[in-house]
């Protein structure tokens, strides 16, 4: 987990981009699991029963929930678990809203853009150029506990 850590501060040491990315990261990750919500995982046995019928949103969640109790000291876990969740249950929320799917778009492409904006001020490329999957695993952990000075 250290080593992720590390790996993800080099490229967050400017205050403005730590607040964009303390702001955006979660829009992100809540637009994601929206966008997704939208797609069924099913599973049948010879077309008589549905072994599995799970949006594919809850799936992720439960991949995060995992990793972070697994990889991930409670401190953290603790936080990040209901963190999904929470963001995970605002998704399926969202959803009611007639116009969600262009909503849903707006905010994701203006949090990117914010994003890359605190890292022109930063002077220094994201770190999703470099590891995608630390970029996407460490980067809601290190957004939101990195701030506050829980990481």
């Amino acid at each position: 987990m250290e080593n992720n850590i590390d790996f993800y501060k080099q490229y967050h040491t400017h205050p403005v981009n730590k607040i964009i990315h303390f702001f955006c990261i979660p829009i992100i990750a809540f637009c994601f699991l929206n966008f997704f919500s939208s797609i069924n995982l099913i599973i049948n046995y010879h077309n008589y029963f549905n072994i599995l019928h799970a949006p594919f949103d809850i799936l992720i969640t439960l991949f995060y929930c995992i990793y972070y109790t697994l990889f991930w000291p409670s401190h953290i876990s603790s936080i990040m678990i209901p963190f999904y969740l929470i963001l995970c249950g605002a998704a399926h929320d969202f959803r009611n809203n007639n116009n969600w799917l262009k909503l849903n778009t707006i905010l994701f492409i203006t949090a990117w853009i914010l994003q890359f904006l605190g890292h022109y001020i930063e002077g220094n490329r994201p770190a999703l150029m470099d590891s995608l999957s630390q970029a996407f695993l460490t980067a809601p952990a290190f957004a939101i506990l990195e701030p506050v000075g829980l990481i």
